[in-house]
């Protein structure tokens, strides 16, 4: 039989991808790896290594007045980064998160975890949301293209500009204030004719009349000498 024919059947005019849950074997051999993958992590990492007193796993309440989020943090802190580890493969990563769980977990419920039924449940919850973010971020990053630079100028170039730049501001200084001021405000500043006549308290007709003259003035000036 071909995957085709496993994973869809004909469905009127089109086919439909039929979801099959994989059976108790797959499942049990998908989860022998995952223990597996747990137990090298601690192997690797002395301090994802069960303490003595671990609490007994599942176990989310203890009398009398329940567990602390202290108790919690002690019985459960290794079992919560190994999850977090597994999902964002950064044994690193996976200790701030869990930090970041228990903290936040605090600063909201409390030392006695007020209001939440299943403690354990919600830490569990909030590693793996933080572990999803994690991820988004990573993703984010890897997709990210940095700008493309300019080529850099040779030498020669750097010259040449340096020179032109030195004969322009030559040929600014030798303007008129007035006509100064206009190209500046334009060129520079980047401000329209409107708002240079309110700058400089001048008609706007003034400003375009005053541009033109100033720009034909450069001109003369930066031509080069036949």
């Amino acid at each position: 039989m071909t995957t085709e024919n496993t994973l869809s059947r004909p469905f009127g005019p089109t086919r439909r991808p039929i979801l099959r849950r994989p059976s108790r074997t797959r499942a049990q051999d998908l989860a022998g790896v995952l223990l597996r993958m747990g137990r090298e992590l601690a192997d690797r990492h002395e301090d994802l290594r069960p303490p003595a007193d671990d609490l007994p796993s599942g176990v989310t309440a203890a009398p009398p007045g329940g567990l602390t989020i202290t108790d919690l943090y002690h019985g459960h802190r290794v079992e919560l980064v190994r999850l977090a580890a597994l999902l964002v493969d950064d044994v690193d990563a996976a200790q701030d998160i869990v930090q970041d769980t228990f903290a936040a977990t605090y600063r909201r419920y409390g030392a006695r975890m007020t209001g939440v039924d299943d403690p354990l449940r919600y830490l569990r919850r909030g590693v793996v949301n933080g572990s999803r973010s994690l991820l988004r971020r990573r993703r984010t990053a890897r997709a990210w293209v940095p700008p493309q630079l300019p080529p850099a100028r040779s030498p020669e170039e750097d010259a040449v500009r340096a020179e032109s730049d030195r004969e322009l501001r030559a040929a600014l200084d030798r303007l008129r204030p007035r006509q100064r001021e206009v190209l500046v405000l334009r060129y520079f500043a980047g401000l329209s004719e409107a708002d240079i006549a309110r700058t400089l308290r001048v008609p706007q007709g003034t400003v375009k009349s005053t541009a033109n003259r100033a720009l034909k003035a450069l001109h003369r000036m930066l031509e080069p000498t036949r």
